[in-house]
Order: structure tokens, then sequence, then C-alpha cells
């Protein structure tokens, strides 16, 4: 269902149980919920335009062999920008 779905959900629910939707049933495989948190910092961190900050991962996560990640990355990775306040449609 990909961007529509989420739209969908937007209009339907609050943010937090479509951010939930989006990340467990919209991606195949699908991330595990333990990655929420961390979709939503980064949401919350690009919102304030903060796209370089660093996001300490769970303990069995890596970015690239590293331990964190950016913002922005995060929002890519997981296409997160429908849940952006400034988002292009």
């Amino acid at each position: 269902m990909g961007r529509l779905g989420i739209e969908a959900m937007l209009q339907h629910t609050d943010a937090s149980t479509a951010l939930y939707w989006h990340l467990t049933a919209n991606h195949y495989p699908p991330h595990p919920t333990f990655m929420i948190p961390v979709a939503q910092l980064a949401i919350d961190k690009v919102n304030a335009g903060e796209t370089d900050f660093e996001i300490e991962l769970p303990a069995q996560v890596k970015w690239r062999g590293q331990s964190t990640v950016r913002a922005s990355a995060v929002i890519e990775s997981m296409h997160l920008d429908m849940f952006l306040q400034d988002q292009e449609s």
C-alpha cells in the first residue's frame, strides 16, 4: 500500500498508530517494534531541523557497522517522509 496507505492511516488514526502500522505491516520484512522509538525520535529531530542528530541504536542493531545513525538516514531508510511536518506532496 505504500504512500497511499500511510496517507489513509494518518487521516483516520493518530500518528503513533500509523507509525506502528507502517513499520510492521508496510515493510517486508517488517521492522521490529523495538525500532519504533528510533523512528519516532528521527521524525521529531528532523521536524526540529536537526537532520544530522545522531541516534543511539538498540544494542542488537548496527547501521553500517556503527551503533548510531543520523536522523535523516532513519527517515530515508524507513520511508518516514509522510510523517514529517514540512513534507512535500
